[in-house]
């Protein structure tokens, strides 16, 4: 099964899109103290759900895109045996979940309306790849203008 879902998502000025037509990836916010964080926004995702042969292992995937681009993943199942829980390279964020955490992620991407991929990392020394730490979905919900 395969579907595609489109979003209208409001980013925040930490988020604003660049003048390349790629998503931005910036530092976020809400960084955990001594950490560095980076978003990644999209602005539509796309499911795979499927089952592997010969072994009947699940297998769920979410690609997310902006403007077309891909900027990120998640792989979900006992099919996946991942190297890194959570990396980020070339601007891109890959997160691995248990299956369990499938469905609380669903209801997020359809319930949530500014929502941004992220990763924390410890601060990268010059020529060094950063070690992640934390990985995942934020919500950036923007107070109302009174």
């Amino acid at each position: 099964m395969r579907r595609i879902y489109q979003l209208a998502v409001v980013v925040s000025v930490y988020l604003a899109a660049s003048s390349s037509g790629l998503a931005q990836s910036r530092d976020g916010p809400r960084s955990s103290p001594g950490k560095e964080r980076k978003e990644v926004t999209f602005d539509a995702f796309e499911i795979t759900y499927a089952v592997t042969n010969p072994l009947g292992k699940d297998y769920a995937r979410i690609d997310f895109f902006y403007k077309k681009a891909k900027v990120g993943q998640m792989l979900f199942g006992s099919a996946i045996t991942p190297g890194s829980f959570a990396s980020y390279q070339d601007g891109q964020i890959d997160l691995y979940f248990p299956a369990g955490h499938y469905p609380a992620i669903i209801e997020l991407l359809r319930n949530e309306k500014e929502i941004v991929l992220f990763v924390e990392f410890e601060p990268v020394p010059p020529g060094g790849s950063p070690r992640v730490m934390l990985g995942g979905l934020a919500s950036h919900k923007m107070p109302q203008a009174k």
